[in-house]
């Protein structure tokens, strides 16, 4: 019988400084998804499991940020699930400020934040 194949994890590029011009060669892309959990939709009394202040809006919306900050350094596309109006805006700005266009669409209801998608692209890279 023929031999088992072995796969390895392609190598990851490394993290870069704030250099905008560090970033993958231009026949190699990045892209990175997260599901950040609309804001609407992170009841303490449904994720009984998590400290309550770790489900306030505004203290994960800061993690949230931190956690994307090294796939912005490496020039990533990002990809998120469940982004609520109420997040849609401090994301812009976010992106905006990194030499990145964030593009959303919202198709949820009033009960889970409008939530939808956003991707954000870095703008040196990439038009639409």
């Amino acid at each position: 019988s023929a031999p088992l194949r072995a796969w390895s994890a392609a190598p990851r590029p490394g993290v870069f400084s704030n250099d905008l011009d560090a970033t993958l060669p231009d026949d190699q892309v990045e892209v990175v998804s997260y599901n950040v959990l609309s804001s609407r939709l992170s009841d303490p009394q449904f994720f009984n499991h998590n400290h309550p202040d770790d489900l306030d809006p505004a203290i994960r919306l800061k993690k949230v940020l931190r956690k994307l900050q090294p796939s912005l350094q490496r020039g990533a596309v990002v990809c998120l699930q469940e982004v609520s109006m109420q997040w849609t805006g401090s994301l812009y700005v976010f992106f905006q400020r990194r030499g990145y266009h964030f593009v959303t669409s919202l198709y949820g209801r009033q009960a889970d934040g409008c939530m939808g998608i956003g991707v954000a692209y870095p703008i040196r890279r990439y038009s639409a």
